[in-house]
């Protein structure tokens, strides 16, 4: 029977010369995933105790996994973590790059617990390239720079002078200006301007209803312009009025810079970017036109008018000594830390207060929580103490974030458990993967109900002492003793239970929206105190209605994945109106 199939597959293939084109056409592509996958599959299998991690399958020979990562990376990380088990590493060819996904708690914590043996700079040089347009304006001064961000340059990297090591000065002037009284200063700051811009938007002697037709938009002009008036002072939006309709178009067009897609075939993409690196451009001139940073009567000043913030004026600087960073690359790393500073807190804080109002009795929590802790103007210190408003603000990070946290390694040694990883071959970990483990994360309510891991649960970080199931991690309920027994346990004075307490740390290796180890996110305690006060300010102001169409489901906007917070898809209508009560 084959013998006749053959028989007739070759006649047909005579009589048809267009078939045997399509066949001969297909057959290098075919071949190309039959020995990936069969390269895959052996190496899953593979016992051994340094092993290399099995490739994703692809069919097109050079490119790779290429394609398929740059139309939709979510599934292709998706269905390569699914052909193995969840601690297997995958690995991704991309065109002449490769790299690595790891997942699973063991694994992304050994990461982190390897940061003397990885560097991030090398993804950091793609993203000043690519998204922030430091390769058109000439990108000698730091590409040459390959000693790291440690005080010790990396071994075997070139012989530059402190003054030349930019990635190092960065991570120190940053590290240094978002802790202590520095962070503080902006902090403080963010909070005033915030309530300035919510009063101009909505003024206190408006008392009636108010429509809003985008409310998550309005939450990003007004927090956009608070945080970067507290961090940059006030004329880089003075000098540059369009600067917050700037951001956001440029936010929404990252994706498609980053992924190096022509101008010609992008050209709103450049033009928004061209724009915000000149308003840049200009606020920095303006800057030191009326500002000698060197002045010794600024020590010890933590704010001023023209750069704002300690940390711009350090960075200032800084990039003035760097050989070759001249007028046109300083505005790139400046427009990333722009970037940096707003592309994720801004839809964290929009994704928290559209899931609180969606709630009522969710709602009116957390508004008798912020009257509580912070009756009359906020405070902040306090409000950093509340379980419930650190539990939403991570449960958002949870479900809305999709980062990718890459590293390279810098010796031939790195390993894993039993994996390897070769030298310069990128490391990768995925937040939104690591968020949607079941085997992990806790889905049960105190009560019994359950909490999918797909969906917003504002007390899954919060652990009770009397519900020994309780909090963000899955534990074995065989192993632990009744819940009755444990609430007679645990009873506090007055026969009340104990308030509950915020505990992500239990999923640690799991929970990571600002990464790990020595590259972790700087600007993290000042991202949380920005979704403390913007909760906080918004609820106690405003009564806030949302306005959504029937069946509709808001979902995150998955063109930014990768990119860290997922902003909500589409215009949300509101109406709003002063609280008699703030």
């Amino acid at each position: 029977m084959f013998d006749n199939l053959v028989a007739e597959g070759y006649s047909l293939a005579q009589r048809d010369w267009r078939l045997t084109a399509v066949v001969t056409s297909l057959l290098p592509f075919v071949l190309t995933y039959l020995i990936t996958s069969l390269r895959a599959f052996l190496a899953a299998n593979n016992k051994g105790d340094s092993r290399s991690a099995p490739i994703a399958p692809y069919a097109v020979p050079f490119f790779g996994n290429l394609i398929s990562f740059l139309y939709d990376n979510e599934r292709a990380i998706r269905n390569a973590l699914g052909r193995h088990a969840g601690d297997i590493p995958v690995r991704f060819r991309l065109a002449n790059r490769k790299l690595t996904l790891i997942s699973g708690t063991a694994n992304v914590l050994a990461m982190f617990r390897g940061s003397r043996y990885l560097d991030s700079t090398e993804i950091i040089i793609i993203t000043v390239d690519n998204a922030f347009g430091g390769a058109m304006a000439g990108n000698e001064s730091y590409v040459r720079d390959d000693t790291g961000s440690r005080k010790e340059p990396l071994p075997g990297s070139r012989p530059l002078k402190m003054s030349d090591r930019i990635w190092y000065l960065q991570h120190k002037t940053v590290h240094t200006n978002l802790v202590g009284p520095p962070l503080v200063e902006i902090a403080d700051r963010f909070v005033q301007y915030m309530g300035e811009e919510l009063d101009r938007a909505i003024p206190a002697s408006e008392t009636d209803w108010v429509d809003v037709p985008d409310f998550y938009g309005l939450i990003q002009s007004t927090m956009f312009a608070a945080s970067t008036n507290a961090i940059y002072g006030p004329h880089l939006i003075g000098l540059n009025p369009d600067i917050n309709n700037d951001f956001w178009e440029y936010d929404h067009h990252v994706p498609t810079l980053f992924k190096l897609v022509p101008r010609l075939f992008a050209p709103k993409a450049y033009a928004v970017r061209d724009r915000l690196l000149a308003a840049i451009k200009k606020w920095q001139t303006h800057a030191r036109a009326n500002l000698d940073f060197n002045d010794p009567a600024l020590e010890g000043v933590t704010w001023e008018e023209f750069y704002g913030s300690k940390m711009m004026r350090d960075r200032a600087v800084d990039f003035t000594g760097v050989t070759g960073m001249n007028d046109d690359v300083r505005p790139t790393f400046d427009l990333g830390l722009l970037w940096a500073a707003n592309a994720n807190i801004v839809p964290t804080v929009g994704w928290c207060l559209i899931d609180i109002l969606m709630r009522p009795t969710l709602a009116a929590t957390a508004r008798a929580e912020i009257a509580a802790l912070s009756p009359g103007e906020i405070n902040m210190q306090a409000l950093l103490t509340s379980p419930l408003l650190q539990s939403i603000y991570a449960e958002e990070l949870r479900l809305r974030n999709a980062i990718l946290i890459q590293r390279t390694p810098i010796v031939d040694t790195f390993k894993i458990g039993p994996w390897k990883f070769p030298k310069g071959d990128m490391i990768m970990a995925s937040s939104w993967q690591e968020a949607r483990n079941r085997e992990t994360w806790n889905q049960r309510g105190r009560n019994g109900e359950e909490h999918d891991v797909e969906e917003f649960w504002a007390e899954r970080f919060l652990v009770y002492k009397d519900d020994p199931l309780s909090g963000p991690r899955l534990v074995d309920a065989a192993k632990v003793k009744s819940g009755e027994e444990a609430e007679k346990a645990e009873r506090a004075e007055g026969g009340e239970a104990a308030p509950p307490k915020f505990a992500p740390e239990k999923v640690a290796g799991q929970f990571i929206p600002y990464g790990g180890g020595e590259n972790i996110c700087p600007g993290r305690f000042y991202a949380k105190q920005e979704a403390m006060a913007g909760m906080a300010l918004f609820l106690a102001k405003f009564e806030i209605e949302l306005q959504l169409e029937p069946g509709r489901v808001l979902v995150p906007n998955k063109n930014q994945f990768g990119f860290g917070v997922m902003g909500p898809v589409g215009e949300i209508k509101a109406r709003m109106r002063r609280r008699k009560v703030e």
